[in-house]
């Protein structure tokens, strides 16, 4: 019971994010419209941005959306340790390329290589850091975003994909005694799938493990969930 509410209080807390979502899909393509003027009477949405929620993804994009959660019998502190900087992504496997500003500092950015989908190599994104806040218990919340957008790759199939948008935050927190949750969510404007959940899902079990090597788990993590 004490998971189920603590679950349901993060839920809760969570904005309402969709999977996959056309949002140039306004109306159904059967549809006549009787407006004289041909315009529609539905409101404009707003270009995508850093908060979430219905936007206008740039043409040929669509909008995708992922929060994964988790939660661990460990200290918000030691997890801090492994996770809670912004120039050291190694606990999900990628190496930092190149970095400007100081870690955990607003306006900081990074670059890194990373795979894409059908891609012919990696790709090199940059990502600049737009919040940073630390709690008492030991957690912290950032966020960030991509620049230099949008940033074509080629794939193996001849064509080209594009990453047109990216907004992603973490946060960790003390949610009782003795254990923290983990959030990671994303929202995005892609041209092609990516396995966002299952991607942030691994990270968060790995984070797990190296809890495990340092004697700072003491138990089994809850989770990883993604929706």
């Amino acid at each position: 019971m004490l998971f189920k509410a603590i679950i349901q209080g993060t839920l809760f807390a969570l904005p309402a994010l969709s999977a996959y979502v056309d949002v140039k899909r306004d109306t159904p393509s059967n549809t006549t419209n009787t407006n004289s003027t041909n315009s529609s009477n539905l409101p404009l949405l707003p270009p995508c941005g850093p908060a979430s929620g219905p936007c206008t993804c740039p043409s040929g994009s669509f909008y995708v959306a992922s929060t994964t959660y988790a939660f661990y019998p460990a200290s918000a502190k030691d997890i801090t340790a492994i996770t809670g900087k912004f120039f050291d992504i190694s606990w999900f496997g990628i190496s930092i390329n190149q970095t400007t500003g100081t870690d955990k500092i607003p306006g900081a950015t990074r670059a890194a290589y990373e795979p894409v989908p059908n891609g012919v190599a990696e790709l090199l994104t940059q990502e600049k850091m737009t919040n940073y806040t630390t709690y008492r218990s030991g957690g912290f919340f950032f966020q960030y975003e991509g620049i230099n957008l949008p940033l074509k790759y080629m794939k193996t199939d001849g064509t080209t994909g594009a990453v047109a948008g990216s907004w992603e935050f973490i946060d960790v927190k003390e949610v009782t005694w003795g254990w923290t949750s983990f959030v990671w969510n994303i929202h995005a404007c892609l041209t092609d799938v990516w396995e966002l959940a299952a991607f942030h899902e691994g990270a968060m079990k790995n984070v797990g493990e190296l809890l495990k090597k340092k004697r700072q788990l003491r138990g089994e993590i809850k989770g990883p969930f993604s929706f």
